[in-house]
This record gives C-alpha cells, sequence and structure tokens, in this order.
C-alpha cells in the first residue's frame, strides 16, 4: 500500500535541487535521501540522508569486479532489512544510472528525476545509450547473474527500465526511447523558489552552502563561463578544453569573468585563469541565478544546458560540439534552441 512517503535516490546536485524544489517540507521530513558520497558535505545538512559510495564497476581487476558486485548485494540486503521502513509503501524518485541506484530501487516502479534539461535527445546519440539500450533487450546468463546481485534496473539507464513510471523534470517531455508512457512532472524552478518556505530556502542554501561571502563576489562579474567535465569523459584532452575557453574569453577582461566548474571536472582553472573568479563549489547554477545574479550580462559555454536560467536579456555564447573535433564527430552539432528555451523572467 502506498504512502505519502518518499525516498529519493540521487547522485548529482543538479538532481538534488530538482527533487528539493518539487518536495514539500513535509515530504522533507517524513522521506528520506540516499545520496552520493563524494558530495558528503552538502548530504549531512539535509535531514534523514544517507551517503552512499559510488562503486564503480570499470576497473580491469577481476578482484575487483567480484567485490562491488558483492557491495550492491550486500545493498540489496540493506535495503531489504535495515532500510525496510524507509521504502516500505513509499513513492520513489531516483536517478537509475549510478552504481547503487538499482540495489536501492530493487524491484518497485520510480520517477526518474532527470539530469540535465532536454538531456534525453541529447544522451540518446551516444554510443553509451545503444550499448545499454542492446543490454536492456539481450537474453544472457550473464545478464542474469549481475542484476542478481545488482538489481533489475541495472544498466537500464535514464529510462530504459520498464519500472520507470514517471519523471521530474524541468522540462518535462515523454523520453523518445522509453518503451512506456511516462508521468510527466514539470519543476518549474522560479516558480518553486518563489513559493518556498523560508525554511525550505534556508535549508537548500546552508546544504549547498551558499555564503553572502559568494554572493558578493558574483556581483562584481558581468561574464560567466559555465564550464564542463569533458576532461573527465575521454572526450577532450585538458590542454585543448583550455585552449577551447581562452579563445571564447579573448574578447573580455578576464579579471570580469566568473569560471564555474563543473562538480565532476578534476581541471585546474585557477591555474589557467588566475585573473579570473573560479567558484569550485558544489553549487547548482540554477540556485545561484535563483538567488539573483542580475549583473550577469554574458554566458559562454559549449553546451551547458544550465543557460535555460537566463533571461532573454543575457547575451549566450554558445560554442556547440563545432567547437572540437571529437566533440562534433561523437554527438554532432546541436543548435542551442534544440537543447533549451530560456526563462522570460529572473
Amino acid at each position: 500500500m502506498k504512502t505519502d512517503k518518499n525516498v529519493a535516490v540521487i547522485g548529482t546536485i543538479y538532481a538534488l535541487l530538482v527533487y528539493l524544489l518539487h518536495s514539500t517540507d513535509e515530504d522533507l521530513k517524513n522521506g528520506c535521501i540516499f545520496f552520493n558520497a563524494s558530495y558528503s558535505a552538502i548530504g549531512r545538512k539535509l535531514p534523514n540522508c544517507y551517503l552512499i559510495s559510488n562503486n564503480e564497476l570499470k576497473k580491469d581487476s577481476a578482484f575487483y569486479r567480484l567485490s562491488a558486485l558483492i557491495w550492491a548485494f550486500f545493498l540489496r540486503l540493506k535495503r531489504a532489512t535495515v532500510w525496510r521502513q524507509h521504502f516500505q509503501g513509499a513513492k520513489i524518485y531516483a536517478q537509475d544510472h549510478f552504481t547503487y541506484s538499482a540495489a536501492l530501487i530493487g524491484g518497485d516502479d520510480y520517477i526518474l528525476i532527470s539530469d540535465g534539461f532536454n538531456d534525453f535527445n541529447y544522451y540518446m546519440k551516444t554510443q553509451m545509450h545503444l550499448e545499454k539500450e542492446a543490454w536492456c533487450t539481450q537474453l544472457s546468463f550473464k545478464k542474469k547473474f549481475i542484476r542478481f546481485f545488482c538489481g533489475s534496473v541495472w544498466n537500464c539507464w535514464f529510462g530504459l527500465s520498464p519500472q520507470c513510471k514517471g519523471l521530474l523534470h524541468e522540462n518535462p517531455v515523454q523520453i523518445p526511447y522509453a518503451k512506456q508512457k511516462l508521468d510527466l512532472l514539470k519543476v518549474d524552478f522560479i516558480s518553486a523558489w518563489k513559493n518556498a518556505s523560508e525554511a525550505k530556502k534556508n535549508l537548500i542554501c546552508s546544504a549547498f552552502d551558499v555564503s553572502p561571502a559568494i554572493l558578493k563576489n558574483l556581483y562584481r562579474c558581468s561574464v560567466l563561463l559555465l564550464a564542463q567535465n569533458f576532461e573527465c569523459t575521454d572526450d577532450i584532452p585538458e590542454d585543448e578544453l583550455v585552449a577551447v575557453y581562452k579563445k571564447a574569453l579573448t574578447p573580455f577582461d578576464l579579471k570580469k569573468v566568473m569560471i564555474k566548474t563543473h562538480p565532476a571536472g578534476r581541471l585546474n582553472y585557477h591555474k589557467y585563469f588566475p585573473e579570473s573568479l573560479v567558484l569550485d563549489q558544489p553549487i547548482p547554477m540554477q540556485l545561484l541565478v535563483l538567488l539573483g545574479v542580475e549583473n550577469i550580462k554574458t554566458v559562454v559555454t559549449i553546451d551547458s544546458t544550465a543557460v535555460s536560467m537566463f533571461s532573454q536579456d543575457v547575451e549566450i555564447i554558445w560554442l556547440g560540439e563545432g567547437c572540437h573535433p571529437v566533440l562534433e564527430r561523437r554527438y554532432g552539432i546541436i543548435p542551442m534552441e534544440e537543447v533549451v528555451f530560456r526563462s522570460k523572467t529572473t
């Protein structure tokens, strides 16, 4: 029997913000969140939050792979015993592509939390999606063996699993490759923030450690670079990615530039852009816009969907995949208008 209790399984800070804005004060009080331990400083400030390590299964060592499978099975056992009270009858919101996701979702239905504006149209063009789609349709002993340890949603990323019944999204549309029709739940960041209680606003700002000092520093910048983590995804070598950004920022006074790093990135922007303000705390850009960064006049990005939050008055320099031959070859040319549409107000 379903209750009004929610459980969230989340791995990124953007999805966490989406869930927090969607949830009521009662949801946050009575439900619980299972969150990526990589962001433990954030998770420790949230009520009823359990931090889970994202044990990858990518290493070549057979011993490592076996230990990771045992770890996933241990999570399933813990879900069925220690955490059973949280999941019993609860509505589950989840990102399904983290190693721990399948174990915690189990055999239950869930509502997928999006990880970006219009991200599914982008994702379905990648080789990764083709591999996951092939995995979900194959019949093999290996698949049954891994799903026994990791859970039935394993490898059925971004809504490929039939257990995915809904979508929580900033821009909810049917996932083009999903086999089932999904319930669409929209999170309008601006109205959700406007209507949030002061207690929830304070909780969100505290969790992401948004201090007055950070906001004060933002006010001296008129140009924003929304950096991405292509150096971590084997797409672009670090020096070539820096060269792309340096060329794009050539027309601007670097002292007036703020670089918002990607939470999963590893590039040292302080080294390459010593004159600029580098914001490397894991804070969603969408939250900073909600708090008011009216001084930003120009935003530069390769293809970050966070530009959807900026009004029509802000100039967007969309470098696109054409800025580097590897990105163009892997993803094609995707115009900004196909990925986002921008806010009419801030």
